[in-house]
C-alpha cells in the first residue's frame, strides 16, 4: 500500500502528484485506488481540477482517461447518476456559508477497484495525477491517495 496524506498535503496548479512511485522489477496486481481532494474557494459544482485523470503506466504501456470522474466510474462529476458502484464511484460535498459563491469549499473523493478488469503488471508500475488549472474553476489545494497492490513473491 502507498499513501499520500490529504491532511498534510498542499498542491499548486499543474503540479503532478505521484500516487505510486515508478517501480521496476516487480510483478503483481493493482487492487484499488482511493482519491480525495478539496479546493478552497471553489464555486458550487466547479470541480474542474478533476479534468486530468490519473496516468497509469505499467509494463511499457500508458493509460490515460478523459477525466478523473471518468476514471472513477462516473461522468459529469456524477451529476448524471451513471456509476458502476460495485467497482468504482465517487462522493462529492460542497461546504460553505453561501453555496454557489467563492467562499465555498468543494470536497471530492473517488474509488476504483480493479475487480472486473484486473490490472496485472509484470515488470513496472507508475501512477501520477496532475492538478489541472482551468479558467472554469479553482485548482485543488489538497489531495490525498491510497493505492493498494499485491506483489508476487
Amino acid at each position: 500500500m502507498v499513501t499520500n496524506d490529504w491532511r498534510t498535503s498542499s498542491i499548486v496548479p499543474d503540479q503532478v502528484t505521484t500516487f505510486f512511485p515508478s517501480t521496476t522489477g516487480i510483478t503483481g496486481e493493482l487492487e484499488s485506488i482511493y482519491f480525495v481532494s478539496s479546493a478552497a474557494g471553489a464555486i458550487y459544482g466547479a470541480t474542474n481540477w478533476l479534468e486530468l485523470a490519473p496516468v497509469i503506466a505499467f509494463d511499457g504501456n500508458t493509460f490515460t482517461y478523459r477525466g478523473c470522474e471518468d476514471f472513477f466510474g462516473t461522468q459529469f462529476y456524477g451529476q448524471n447518476g451513471l456509476t458502476r458502484g460495485d467497482e468504482c464511484g465517487q462522493a462529492i460535498a460542497f461546504q460553505g456559508q453561501n453555496l454557489g459563491t467563492s467562499d465555498a469549499v468543494t470536497y471530492w473523493t473517488g474509488y476504483r477497484y480493479f475487480k472486473e478488469a484486473p490490472l496485472r503488471f509484470n515488470s513496472s508500475l507508475l501512477i501520477n495525477w496532475q492538478n489541472v488549472d482551468t479558467a472554469y474553476g479553482n485548482p485543488a489545494t489538497q489531495v490525498g491517495s491510497c493505492v493498494v497492490y499485491y506483489t508476487e513473491s
